[in-house]
Order: structure tokens, then C-alpha cells, then sequence
């Protein structure tokens, strides 16, 4: 079992206590931002000053999250009746082939080189793919953030983010989880990814054993070009207590 990062601050999570968070920071670790006119490389503390998150590419405890809620997941997920594997279609094999994808790459960590620009103040940042080219059907980075119980997000990111690659019967989704993933105060460049009808990437949600908790990596439809825009659908639920989106 991984050891999960535990985050000790009070409800109202102040993310400008750098004494809290310099704990969890890699000092190697640099995130790229276009601004003016070139990519700069910040630091986390720089990045946490200037923007107001806090940068993580592993999941963030809430310390309201307990062993027990966490044990609670891993019990209902060990109940619930899961899909068969259909060794006679190809959809099955695809599925599981995506789905080893993405676990290989949690295991061993992503490799895609990222980076956020700021398009307008309508639509505020958005995602890029920096150096190269991202290939077809590649897992590039976790969608992180605090894990909170999940009656803490009524907007929930585990139900935004359902794909047609999970092994869990539709009527079953609501009764699974007990945490959930909130990304507004802290999390990484999965955070700055825009909404589109024409997506070129998918999220994809899968109980990861080895963590024991559910996870969310990110991985292309398609190819997608150096310094195009990372943009995903985040489904007709997510939009229906907000505005309508502007169209990418």
C-alpha cells in the first residue's frame, strides 16, 4: 500500500501557509506558464504566490479523509459486481489495454512535456503540449487535488469524470464513492484543462490498487500537436448549474 500524502490544516484550507505546504514541494520541480511572449519555468512557491494553488502531482489527504472512509472504498469496490471481459470483442481488449496503460503510468510516473497559457479573462488558462507532440491513446498526467469526502463536493469530480473505460455498472456509480477529488485550491496542469465538444483527451476514473483509492489520468483521443490546446468534455452534468461554455 502507498503512503499517501496527509495534509494537516484546518477546514477552511488556507493554501498561502507556506509553512504546511513547503513539506509536500519537490525542489526540482518546475512548472512552465507562457508569459511574455516565452515560457517561464516557477517554482512552486513562486507558482502558489503569483496564482494561488498549490502545485501537486499526487493526491493531497484532507484530514477530514480517515483509514476507515478510505477502507470503505476499497470494501464496496471488492462488492460491486464488475462488467465481465468479453475475450470474443475487441472493445474488451482495448479497454484493458488502456486501462494497464494508465496504471503502468501512474506506477512509473508521465513523461509529457506541459505548460499553461492564459487565453482570455473569459476563459481564463488553458492546457498545452509543450516540445512535442502528445501520440494517439497516451496517458499524460493524473487529475490531483485534495481528497475530501465526498459530501464535502456536492460538484463532484469523480461523477464528472465517468468514461465508458470503467469496469462499473452505471447503476452502481453513486453508491461507490466515499471521498472525492476537489482541484481548485491545489492540484497540477490537469486543473487548466478546457471544456470542448470536440475533445482531443479523455479522463479516465479506475480504482488503483496499489494506492487502494480511485484515480484520474488523463490520456489523448488523438495526436495532438506541439503547442496545441489539451482539451477535454466535461459532460452535460458539469453544465448544468452553470453558464453555457464558450465553444473551443
Amino acid at each position: 500500500m502507498l503512503k499517501l500524502k496527509t495534509i494537516s490544516l484546518q477546514k477552511s484550507f488556507n493554501i498561502r501557509d507556506y509553512s504546511v505546504f513547503c513539506r509536500f514541494i519537490d525542489p526540482q520541480e518546475r512548472i512552465h506558464v507562457y508569459s511574455g511572449k516565452r515560457i517561464n519555468a516557477l517554482t512552486p512557491l513562486v507558482f502558489l504566490s503569483e496564482y494561488n494553488v498549490a502545485w501537486t502531482n499526487k493526491p493531497l489527504v484532507h484530514p477530514d479523509i480517515t483509514v476507515n472512509l478510505l477502507d470503505q472504498e476499497r470494501q464496496l469496490y471488492k462488492t460491486i459486481p464488475k462488467k465481465r471481459f468479453n475475450p470474443f470483442s475487441p472493445y474488451s481488449y482495448k479497454k484493458a489495454w488502456l486501462l494497464n496503460k494508465c496504471k503502468c503510468a501512474l506506477d512509473n510516473g508521465f513523461n509529457v512535456p506541459l505548460y499553461i497559457k492564459h487565453i482570455n479573462n473569459e476563459i481564463g488558462f488553458g492546457l498545452f503540449a509543450r516540445d512535442q507532440a502528445i501520440p494517439p491513446l497516451t496517458p499524460f498526467i493524473e487529475y490531483t487535488g485534495i481528497i475530501i469526502p465526498s459530501n464535502q463536493n456536492p460538484e463532484s469530480a469523480y461523477l464528472h469524470n465517468r468514461t465508458p473505460f470503467r469496469d462499473i455498472p452505471a447503476e452502481s456509480v453513486k453508491t461507490l464513492f466515499r471521498t472525492d477529488v476537489d482541484a481548485e485550491p491545489a492540484g497540477n496542469y490537469a486543473r487548466y484543462a478546457n471544456h470542448s465538444y470536440r475533445p482531443n483527451a479523455s479522463r479516465i476514473l479506475f480504482f488503483h490498487e496499489k494506492s487502494g483509492m480511485w484515480r484520474i489520468v488523463c490520456i489523448s483521443n488523438r495526436r495532438i500537436n506541439q503547442n496545441s490546446q489539451i482539451l477535454f468534455n466535461y459532460g452535460s452534468r458539469y453544465w448544468e448549474k452553470r453558464d453555457v461554455p464558450v465553444v473551443l
